[in-house]
């Protein structure tokens, strides 16, 4: 695990830009804190941060072929790669490490543009070919590594992290994006590939960007899609049941030692149980709880489930003062803006995880979005497979109506707008269903200042999924869930708080042969989203999971939500009545000042405010 830097220049790297690649990379310590390493050619100028997890003696990067006419440098694992090291060496292939990361190389040497279809893992690489004199920037399926790019007519910037990559950019670069601000109050995080910066981007999931080093021309291109998984005949619970245990097998490779994230609840508990099966010295287990252990409180659960694997146990009990005097270091370290409540949860996670000198922590984030575990995402594809038909239409119109009988009761005929629009409308009936949207959605006349609406594309955050065809609203409803939330919330947060702390965090659940023998099933007309949450995942694991966790209400890392935004509302009130968003006549001052005379009330929007408000103050 590690973090990523490099420019690649039209015209041959100077000095300068050598230094600002250090700077890049020195802003990247705590992705890797054992070791710097840099590489330079024509035209291009490459540094990484390492975190030793697999051969800590010989894995140090740049990784070349035999004859060195190849390096890469790349963030991540491969978790197949004793398999694919087997495989390479029959074809004679000759390795100088043992490094994961190597295969790679060879791969490439060996099957050209096609190498990242060998690759099962989690990555984000930068693979230079002398011989070609091109570079191809990569990012894994599912985008658990990230990869920030800034591109001009002359140059090409990136880097694992935004904070790395302003250390590069020029000041008249860093030009917030207005269009993504508007975007983060509706799903309370900024879409990919959209970053604050106007000029700054993602390179999306499973993407391989190939620049030719001649005259910096570009060709990008996706080697792997959510919706072309093609149809299984294989019975659901039996495939997803082989597929857990073969990850079981690979995702707990390690030359350190390995943590669980361990909740409680029904994922990460089977990430537990699989990674006790097949750890070969003993794991970890972290659980966070709050004072007084309320009821969303699972650390007894975590505890007796980790004494049941021989896991050591680590109890995270956590305070709110400490939340209020740790969140602008965690609002910092999220990297981008994400107004997810649990996020300190994840943080205080790492920490311990770092303090107990375990650098490598499994957690159980993807369950929910590919087994049907939000109640809000079953009802949204419902009610749009009601969309196919005139009678179903109708019967949408009388159940979004009979869901908003507040809304009905005091704007009956902006609600009977609104439920004719999504009824009878094109598009696909989806996220906009979360409370989030449809407040801002409501607000935004009184929210935002008539100037900012004006400069602003006010049909982008429909874009992330609206789809004019409803085949397969339950593949269609995964691959968004996935492509939206997952992407931009849980990854990152994953990612960047436990890389803060030195941590790699892994997550087998959003494995993508596991992602596609669901959807496989799913695309050859097998349906579960009409039966309980998360029903084939619990069959497939029904003969090793304690019947009580399947039993048991899902709650996770819930944190006293009430109380800690409040406190840290009340902190932060100057900041946001006199902060950047209404400095630059973004949001209105006396919407805000409404909003704070009722807290409790509106504590989701406020919390959205404040911690755009703290990003903002940082990073500008």
């Amino acid at each position: 695990m590690c973090g990523i830097c490099g420019i690649i220049k039209k015209e041959e790297v100077t000095d300068t830009d050598t230094r600002r690649v250090a700077a890049m990379n020195e802003a990247l310590v705590h992705r890797g804190p054992n070791s710097a390493s840099f590489f330079a050619a024509p035209y291009v100028s490459l540094a990484m941060r390492r975190l030793s997890i697999i051969d800590i003696a010989g894995g140090q990067q740049p990784l070349f072929n035999e004859d060195k006419t190849v390096a890469l440098i790349i963030n991540g694992e491969i978790y197949n790669f004793m398999e694919l090291r087997q495989e390479l060496e029959a074809r004679g292939c000759r390795f100088r490490t043992r490094s994961d990361c190597e295969t790679v190389v060879h791969a490439y040497q060996e099957y050209g543009d096609a190498f990242v279809n060998k690759l099962r893992g989690m990555f984000a690489f930068c693979l230079y070919d002398a011989n070609k004199n091109m570079v191809i920037l990569g990012r894994d399926r599912l985008g658990e590594k990230p990869l920030y790019l800034y591109e001009t007519d002359t140059a090409i910037m990136f880097s694992s992290e935004m904070k790395s990559l302003l250390t590069a950019l020029p000041k008249e670069a860093k030009v917030v994006n207005d269009d993504a601000l508007y975007a983060y109050f509706f799903y309370q995080y900024i879409p990919e590939p959209l970053t604050v910066f106007r000029g700054v981007r993602k390179l999306p999931p499973a993407t391989l960007l190939t620049i030719n080093l001649t005259d910096l021309s570009c060709t990008e291109r996706p080697y792997w899609s959510l919706r072309d998984i093609p149809p299984s005949a294989a019975e659901p619970v039996h495939a997803v049941q082989n597929a857990l245990e073969e990850i079981g097998t690979i995702v707990i490779r390690s030359d350190v030692p390995v943590g669980v994230s361990l909740s409680g609840g029904i994922d990460s508990s089977v990430i537990a149980i699989l990674a006790a099966r097949h750890a070969p010295k003993q794991l970890h287990a972290f659980s966070v709880g709050y004072p007084g252990y309320p009821e969303n409180d699972e650390r007894r659960h975590a505890q007796a489930l980790a004494e049941k694997l021989n896991m050591q146990f680590h109890d995270i009990e956590v305070t709110h003062d400490e939340f209020l005097n740790d969140f602008d270091r965690v609002v910092c370290d999220m990297d981008d803006p994400i107004a997810d409540i649990a996020a300190y949860g994840y943080w205080r996670v790492a920490r311990a995880a770092r303090a107990a000198g375990v650098p490598v922590l499994l957690a159980g984030f993807g369950g929910d979005e590919l087994f049907w575990g939000y109640p809000w995402a079953v009802q949204a594809v419902r009610h749009n497979t009601l969309k196919k038909s005139l009678l179903g239409k109708i019967m949408l119109w009388g159940s979004l109506l009979a869901e908003n009988k507040r809304y009905t009761l005091y704007h009956p005929i902006r609600a009977l707008a609104y439920a004719a629009q999504k009824s009878f409308g094109a598009g696909f009936l989806w996220y906009d269903r979360t409370p989030g949207f449809r407040f801002t959605e409501a607000h935004q006349q009184t929210m935002f200042t008539g100037q900012f609406l004006n400069g602003i594309d006010r049909q982008l955050p429909y874009r992330f999924f609206v789809h004019n065809t409803f085949a397969r609203p339950d593949v269609d409803a995964t691959a968004l869930l996935d492509e939206i939330w997952m992407l931009s919330n849980c990854i990152p947060l994953g990612d960047r708080l436990t890389m803060a702390h030195s941590v790699e965090m892994r997550l087998p659940l959003l494995d993508y042969r596991l992602t596609e023998t669901v959807l496989a099933a799913r695309a050859s007309g097998a349906t579960d989203r009409f039966l309980a949450p998360k029903q084939w995942l619990t069959d497939a694991v029904r003969n090793i999971l304690p019947p009580e966790i399947i039993q048991r209400k899902k709650r996770g890392f819930t944190p006293p939500t009430g109380t800690w935004i409040a406190h840290v509302v009340e902190k932060n009130r100057e900041r946001i009545l006199d902060g950047y968003l209404v400095r630059n006549n973004i949001l209105n001052k006396a919407f805000l000042e409404q909003m704070l005379g009722n807290i409790k009330v509106h504590r989701d929007f406020l919390y959205k405010t404040v911690v755009l408000e703290t990003w903002l103050a940082h990073y500008l």
